[in-house]
């Protein structure tokens, strides 16, 4: 599914300078989650703040199987979607610390195999920024697939012989996809398969222990069943698709907590250098139209006043809605993951209403 755009009204309560009203921050946040439960915007959700490496809030609200009789809580299993597609930014900027990966070099340098011209054409940067020109899920029969792929270049038969978009570098249009080329640079550059490389390099090192690629048909400890909330707004059971199609880009499924700590990593150094989260934060310069300013596998919401640079990723697949917020300037993580497909927009309205939350959990934070 594509969901790149944030609505105008939304980006500027972002940006807004955050007043706190309330002294129990975590009692008004639990409200929040409860809130949304009753107004039928989700089965179940998880939502948590984190300062510093340190959880100042976690909760849930709503039921994860199919009965309503098993309620979620802060060990819940859910998707991720999209919020992967940070990880794999990262595990690309982490090669290219190393020299083992240059970002303005042809892909075909690494995938010898992938079609020409388009290889000989697009480069690693242009995939992280969304700019190569390979289409999106041409449906959402395709998005929803059932097909199993054994290996990213399996999936590539997908995609590979469609027309590009546009020029590789010309435009932007964000596309999963490209993000599954993006994975396969990685193997070719590491030496080692995806799965494996993200779970040394990133999910090890931020001690995310509930955090792993899908298998389709898998049973999983603690893992939410999937709703959907269709268009009169009723919510219902929702059918497993297979994610193996888009593994790097929307495959990985996580905790809340393993969330906190990935975003904490990746504030405080152990992931990745400054300059490369700095880089991560850098918008090509190419027409975007209305969508959303975009880095490197993630969005940017702009400068808040409280806060300074506020980034994230959104999350939207069957079986979830979501959101991750990170404040680098102040090792702010705000996470929000539901079980519920096709309630993104309630997902990023919950993440701006935690934001004065979020401050006044900043402002009682002991110091260090």
């Amino acid at each position: 599914m594509r969901f790149n755009l944030i609505s105008p009204f939304l980006l500027v309560l972002f940006l807004l300078p955050l007043l706190s009203t309330a002294q129990d921050y975590q009692t008004q946040a639990s409200d929040l989650l409860q809130n949304a439960i009753a107004a039928d915007q989700y089965a179940g959700i998880t939502a948590a703040i984190a300062v510093d490496g340190q959880t100042r809030w976690i909760d849930s609200a709503g039921h994860c199987d199919e009965d309503r009789s098993t309620p979620c809580t802060d060990e819940t299993v859910y998707r991720i979607a999209s919020i992967t597609k940070t990880m794999t930014a990262v595990a690309a900027l982490q090669l290219v610390e190393r020299g083992a990966l240059l970002l303005d070099e042809p892909i075909a340098t690494y995938l010898p195999n992938y079609p020409k011209p388009a290889a000989t054409q697009i480069t690693s940067r242009m995939l992280l920024h969304h700019t190569s020109g390979i289409p999106a899920y041409a449906s959402g029969k395709e998005a929803e697939t059932q097909e199993q792929y054994n290996t990213l270049q399996e999936a590539f038969t997908i995609f590979q012989d469609r027309e590009l978009l546009f020029t590789p570098g010309s435009g932007y249009s964000y596309t999963s996809y490209g993000y599954v080329v993006l994975g396969a640079v990685i193997e070719a550059a590491s030496g080692q398969a995806y799965g494996e490389y993200l779970q040394e390099h990133i999910w090890n090192v931020a001690e995310m222990e509930h955090t792993g690629i899908e298998e389709f048909g898998k049973e999983y400890a603690a893992y939410s069943v999937f709703f959907t909330r269709n268009r009169k707004g009723k919510i219902k059971s929702g059918t497993a698709n297979n994610l193996s199609n888009r593994v790097p880009a929307g495959g990985v499924y996580a905790t809340v907590g393993d969330l906190l700590r990935f975003g904490q990593a990746l504030m405080d150094g152990r992931l990745i250098t400054a300059e490369s989260l700095a880089m991560m934060q850098q918008v090509p310069d190419v027409d975007r139209g209305q969508n959303n300013p975009y880095g490197m596998g993630a969005f940017l919401y702009g400068d808040n006043p409280s806060f300074g640079p506020v980034i994230g990723h959104s999350a939207e697949q069957t079986g979830v809605s979501g959101q991750i917020m990170m404040m680098p300037d102040k090792k702010l993580t705000v996470v929000v993951l539901s079980n519920t497909a096709r309630a993104w927009k309630d997902a990023v309205q919950l993440s701006v209403q935690l934001f004065p939350l979020a401050a006044q959990a900043l402002e009682n934070a002991p110091e260090n």
